[in-house]
This record gives structure tokens, sequence and C-alpha cells, in this order.
């Protein structure tokens, strides 16, 4: 498939895992700080509802991304496909999504704010259990730091962060009800 970062391969192991192998665009300067910046997160953050970083490479001008694969692929594809999506399917994507964003916001030091919350960053697994990813437009959030330049996705970008210029643990929940 193709993302924001680049292509986006599927790979097997030999022993028969599947991987999803994302490979940043050579000539993005903006895509070498996304990825610097989901390296380093997410080697730290690990919960249930977030996308598993398995690993990375970097050689020369090459960098790659090494998650689990999402066999479900996004919500929004689920969402624009033609069969519509069961009542309890949406409630627990949804609980998994918002346990998802809890953790980030209350269950690591400091806090951290995706930024970016919207239906293509969540991947669902083989049991349709929701997972947030894409981590590149992330910040950590600490009292003495206002994380403040746009970032994210028009039409989920919370209205206050126009006002502010500031974005809080607050834009994340409102792109989540979006």
């Amino acid at each position: 498939g193709q993302g924001a970062f680049g292509p986006v391969y599927r790979a097997t192991q030999p022993s028969g895992v599947v991987l999803a192998v994302k490979v940043l665009a050579s000539n993005s300067k903006q895509g070498e700080r996304e990825f610097e910046t989901e390296v380093i997160l997410m080697g730290r953050l690990h919960h249930r509802n977030l996308v598993n970083l398995v690993g990375y490479c970097t050689e020369r001008e090459h960098r790659m991304l090494v998650y689990e694969y999402m066999s479900n692929g996004s919500l929004a594809d689920l969402l624009s496909s033609k069969e519509p999506l069961k009542w309890d399917w949406r409630v627990r994507i949804s609980q998994d999504i918002a346990r998802g964003i809890e953790y980030l916001h209350d269950g690591v030091i400091p806090p951290v704010i995706h930024r970016d919350i919207k239906s293509a960053n969540v991947l669902l697994d083989y049991s349709m259990r929701a997972r947030v990813a894409d981590f590149g437009l992330s910040k950590e959030l600490s009292d003495d730091v206002a994380v403040s330049g746009f970032r994210g996705t028009f039409g989920y970008i919370d209205p206050q962060f126009i006002a502010t210029k500031t974005f809080t643990e607050k834009s994340d929940v409102y792109s989540f009800g979006v």
C-alpha cells in the first residue's frame, strides 16, 4: 500500500510471521523527522491498543519501520466499505481506540499527544481489535513545553487549536470524537 510516509509492504519472515514494512520516501525531510519521532516513541510505548513496532532499519539513505501486520486494514477502509459495520463492533473498536488514547495521556510519563487521530490511523488486527498507529507527528507533553505548530489532518483538528495554536490531550479527544 501507500502511506503518507512512503510505500508500505507486506513481508513474511521465514518463521511465517507476517509484518508490515513502511519505507521512508528518500526525498522527504519531514519524513526523516517523523521517522525519528516514531522510533523513539514506539521504543517506549507498549499497549495492546497501539500498533507494535517490531524494528527499524537505517542504512545509508534508506529508512524503514517494521510493524506487526494488521490484517484487517484501517478503520477508514472499513467505514468506506459497502458492508455496514455491526454496532457491537463499532462499540468495541471505539473502546479500543479510547483505551489507546488513555494510555498515551495517562499511562506514560511524560504523556504523549498523538496529534493525528483519525480513522486512517486506526488499524485492525486479525481479531478486529483496534490499534492506534502512525506516531510520526506525536509529541511528548512536558509541563514547561507547549506543543504548538500545525500538524494533523484538516477536519480532525481541535477548534481550540485554531485559537491557541497549542495542542493538548483534549486535541486528541476531539479528533477521536470526529
